[in-house]
């Protein structure tokens, strides 16, 4: 997890929270394939549970990163006011309850006009906000709506796992010279002193900070990982940035890993970062631009979190515990990547400057690339099929 207080003390340590992407059934089955020789039984299995390791329903239920999933616990708990006995849990509702069963718990509602809660864009001083607003719909209306985001909400869950299965499917069946990129930007780090004046409060300096993580097999065929932080000074988490990483990014992979010839990036999806006209150009020129071919595959929306969430939230958090240890001084990103270099062996920090930055603006704005009908569907079609 990315934040620098999602830290939990075991054994005299600190270890960053970790979130499970799959089910403890599945992953006791899998234990059971790789050590045939070992008898154990699921509960015992899940005693051995790291205590920093948490399930899914941290991730998408208590935090609330994932939209779906929130405005589908948020009818839910209407349908639980309203005296229908129902988990508020939407992933209970998808292992347990059928669409009949859905239709059948809906008909027990005798109110004619219902309220509920949902999040929704509304206009504040010309500004667009998200905001929690109460709606009323008629009794069918609500009948209408929660079926079909009963629908979408079960295609949104299969394609969650189906995501996660290909991925877990990937690593344990990588071809030599293939790479597995994980990567994605962290909340910013906020540069602060230990004493700090009135007006350094309010007008801090942030640092960007962008946690990737490459896997690798090695020799042996046992699947290695390699941590990476990219930081900066730029404030941009836009597709130029992102571009200016993959740039430094591509000829360090080569230095560690000699043999690359395929490149597969798994990030999540926002337009404005990751899934663009800018990105699907860089892949389709991937080979000519960086000597190696790529494949870009997007998580579920809300769902993208991985291992780079621990990686950023352990850099930010050691150096923030360095500054009120009174160890160090950071004011920008070159003290913090300089001190992290020296101070965080076990991953490689990569700085990209402003000048880096300027060199790819000036090579997108060459390339006048253009949004083109049907672009929103090939958005669409990239979602759907993580590709």
């Amino acid at each position: 997890m990315p934040g620098k207080n999602d830290v939990i003390n075991s054994d005299g340590k600190k270890y960053q929270k970790r979130i499970l992407n799959d089910y403890l059934s599945n992953l006791y089955e899998k234990f059971k394939a790789d050590h045939p020789y070992v008898e154990i039984s699921f509960s015992t299995f899940c005693k051995f549970q790291p205590t920093y390791i948490h399930v899914t329903s941290v991730l998408s239920r208590n935090i609330c990163l994932c939209n779906k999933h929130q405005s589908f616990a948020m009818k839910l708990q209407c349908l639980r006011s309203l005296g229908v006995k129902i988990s508020p849990n939407p992933e209970n509702i998808v292992k347990s309850i059928t669409e009949a069963d859905m239709k059948n718990m809906l008909s027990e509602i005798t109110k004619e006009n219902i309220e509920y809660e949902e999040w929704q864009t509304v206009v504040e001083s010309e500004r667009k906000r998200l905001r929690v607003v109460r709606v009323r719909k008629t009794k069918v209306e609500f009948e209408e709506i929660m079926i079909t985001e009963y629908s979408d909400f079960i295609k949104h869950t299969d394609r969650v796992k189906d995501q996660f299965k290909a991925l877990r499917d990937l690593k344990e069946n990588l071809p030599a010279g293939h790479v597995i990129i994980q990567m994605d930007f962290d909340e910013n780090f906020v540069c602060q002193a230990v004493d700090e004046i009135q007006s350094a409060y309010f007008n801090s300096t942030g640092v960007t900070i962008h946690p990737v993580v490459a896997y690798h097999k090695d020799d042996k065929g046992i699947i290695q990982h390699k941590s990476l932080v990219f930081v900066s000074d730029i404030g941009q988490h836009k597709a130029t940035a992102v571009l200016t990483i993959i740039n430094k990014l591509i000829p360090e992979l080569q230095k560690l890993f000699p043999d690359v010839n395929m490149v597969h990036y798994w990030t999540d999806s926002p337009s404005s970062q990751y899934r663009n006209r800018f990105i699907f150009d860089a892949v389709k020129r991937h080979e000519e631009l960086f000597g190696v071919a790529a494949r870009w595959n997007y998580f579920e929306c809300g769902h993208g979190k991985g291992p780079c969430d621990g990686i950023g939230g352990t850099a930010k958090r050691q150096v923030a515990e360095a500054v009120k240890q009174g160890k160090t001084q950071i004011q920008d990103a070159h003290d913090f990547f300089s001190w992290a270099v020296q101070n965080q062996k076990s991953i490689q920090y990569i700085f990209y400057s402003q000048s880096e930055y300027d060199k790819m603006v000036e090579s997108i704005s060459s390339l006048k690339l253009k949004p083109v009908p049907g672009t929103m569907k090939l958005h669409a079609i990239c979602n759907r099929n993580n590709t």
